[in-house]
């Protein structure tokens, strides 16, 4: 799915998409599956909610500009699912094991970030970005 001039608004379903928002300010949401999200020129938000970048299926943004005003946005997933409401995730060094920690790892080409929803010592989300990915670039 490909954007165009302005600012679009891509929206994958729950198969594995192919998201490229081109030139403007666009949003992209992936939705389900193991997805490829590029947003092209632009400031663009990526946007992640509760089960979206499972392990298993994990989605990678290709071209993420933190310093030129891209975003990754993870305020619609619920940090812990074991507690009633929609919790915020706490960025961490390392996994505890507690629900609710995000973690930002770096790797030969960018970065993966690691979310632990539910108190066990694996991730429920993982998302790889190529890119330069600082804290400051994650609403959470």
């Amino acid at each position: 799915l490909d954007g165009g001039g302005g600012n679009d608004l891509l929206q994958g379903g729950a198969g594995n998409d192919r998201l490229l928002g081109m030139f403007g300010a666009d949003t992209l949401l992936g939705g389900g599956g193991a997805d490829v999200l590029a947003g092209g020129a632009g400031a663009d938000r990526f946007v992640f909610a509760t089960g979206d970048s499972l392990p298993a299926r994990m989605d990678r943004i290709t071209d993420f500009a933190g310093s030129a005003g891209d975003r990754i946005d993870l305020q619609q997933m619920d940090a812990d699912t074991l507690l009633e409401g929609d919790q915020a995730f706490t960025l961490v060094d390392a996994f505890t094991g507690a629900a609710g920690e995000l973690r930002i790892q770096s790797q030969a080409n960018g970065f993966v970030l690691i979310g632990n929803t539910d108190s066990d010592a694996a991730a429920e989300f993982r998302l790889l970005v190529k890119g330069d990915l600082m804290p400051d670039y994650i609403f959470f």
